[in-house]
């Protein structure tokens, strides 16, 4: 494809090296050069100052010498721009990254040909299928009653006490009272913490990790209210006391007492912790919470259908390879936050580090054909993403992290959030319009008065 300035002898040429890759290539003839250089040092006359001349006196010749570097680059940027816009108007798709040179182009010569040529790439092009008759998945219609008991049982594990138990026998989660005495000798110098560890009366120890002694959960689970058991222990290189790494010796435990952790049973009390007068009012007020977790649910599984179904129509895409990349990256990072918790996970992540390469990449091929074939609907039923929009979101960011707006919205601009944001959000509006299209309700049912006919349509 081919397209030459009318204003000019300027002539661009566009071409898809592969699917969603363009080519632009750029040629000025020798009087187009000619003139944009003196353009280009034109502007510079007011802004410069040349000792010998008063301001906006230099004459061309001279600062073009002078300033040669400067006006061949300002003249690039102006092909840059003019090429761009050319283009916007040229090419059938729309670009998703700005036309670059591959490489440092070269500076333009006065009385010489320039030719430019810059990379692109764009959305993908696909037939969009009918999206007002997606069937919805059969959607959960849980038994709010049951839900609701299911939240209290929550609620009583939450508030739950250790309380004393004297027939029961130790297990894994337990708090024991017990006396210990040993044959480790402390270092001299070593806190008194060490100490403590050596040889106590009446110390709490809790059967859970990181133990309070190597080996000690092992040692006193089964026992009861009054066993003594034997241990012998070696310290790690990892202990908690670096003063006992390395030491060993053995221990004669005795168990006082037994506390486990018991849910809260009776009613008043569970009431009186969350502050609640009664069952029934605690019931109203889980009630709301109930179904509109439920509906949520219900939403975000209708939706993740229907873009699913979508994206079985369509079929698999060719998508841009500079922001698919970018996207994978995006997704890499998700799974790492998702995944390493701790030091400890580390480790394990950098074992299994191929298969989550993989992952982000599906993740990212989903996620961009999804966003693709929302910007498709989007045109059609003109649904857009304002600066409005994006400014509420950073409001509210802001006002949820503790952060001002200013930083947030520099941060999110200066890490490339700012558009991930923007396709979170049209994915959003997209999503709302399918439900309302599509005649889902709340109540799992579906309105069959929703959708028209189906008709493709190639974007």
């Amino acid at each position: 494809m081919k397209k030459e300035n009318t204003d000019s002898d300027v002539k661009v040429s566009l071409k898809e090296v592969n699917p969603c890759e363009w080519r632009a290539d750029m040629t000025l003839p020798p009087n187009e050069v000619d003139a944009k250089l003196d353009a280009a040092a034109a502007t510079l006359k007011d802004t410069v100052s040349i000792p010998g001349f008063r301001p906006g006196k230099a004459p061309l010749a001279l600062l073009a010498k002078r300033f040669k570097a400067d006006i061949a680059s300002q003249v690039i940027r102006d092909l840059h721009a003019l090429a761009l816009a050319e283009i916007q108007k040229e090419c059938p798709l729309n670009l998703v990254t700005l036309p670059m040179p591959e490489n440092s182009p070269l500076p333009p010569q006065r009385g010489n040909e320039y030719s430019l040529t810059l990379f692109f790439e764009t959305a993908p092009k696909f037939d969009l299928p009918d999206y007002k008759k997606l069937e919805l998945p059969k959607l959960d219609t849980n038994d709010v009653d049951d839900e609701i008991e299911s939240e209290i049982a929550k609620y009583r594990e939450t508030y739950a006490e250790f309380k004393p138990l004297d027939d029961a026998k130790a297990m894994h989660g337990d708090m024991l009272k017990i006396s210990f005495t040993s044959d480790v000798t402390v270092p001299e110098g070593a806190p008194e913490s060490c100490a403590k560890l050596v040889a106590a009366q009446g110390a709490w120890c809790w059967l859970n990790d990181p133990e309070m002694l190597p080996g000690v959960i092992k040692c006193l689970e089964g026992a009861g209210k009054g066993e003594k058991r034997t241990l012998d222990v070696t310290f790690p290189d990892d202990f908690v006391e670096p003063a006992l790494v390395g030491l060993s010796g053995k221990y004669e435990i005795e168990v006082i007492e037994i506390r486990r952790r018991m849910p809260v049973e009776d009613d008043g009390e569970l009431c009186k912790k969350l502050g609640v007068e009664d069952m029934d009012a605690l019931k109203k007020y889980l009630e709301s919470s109930v179904r509109a977790k439920l509906q949520s649910k219900n939403r975000s599984k209708a939706i993740a259908a229907m873009f699913g179904a979508l994206r079985k129509k369509v079929g698999a895409l060719s998508l841009p390879p500079s922001l698919l990349a970018q996207t994978a990256q995006g997704e890499f990072s998700a799974i790492a936050n998702e995944i390493v918790l701790t030091k400890e996970d580390v480790d394990g992540f950098q074992k299994d580090i191929e298969t989550h390469r993989n992952e982000a990449e599906k993740r990212a091929v989903s996620r961009l054909s999804d966003f693709f074939i929302a910007s498709a609907i989007a045109e059609l039923e003109s649904i857009s993403v304002e600066q409005n929009d994006l400014d509420e979101r950073i409001r509210v960011l802001s006002s949820f992290y503790g952060r001002k707006e200013k930083e947030l919205r520099k941060q999110l601009e200066e890490s490339g959030r700012m558009e991930e944001m923007h396709m979170d959000m049209m994915l959003e509006k997209v999503a709302e319009k399918l439900l309302e299209l599509n005649g889902f309700r709340e109540d799992g049912e579906k309105d069959n008065n929703e959708g028209t006919k189906k008709q493709d349509k190639e974007v």
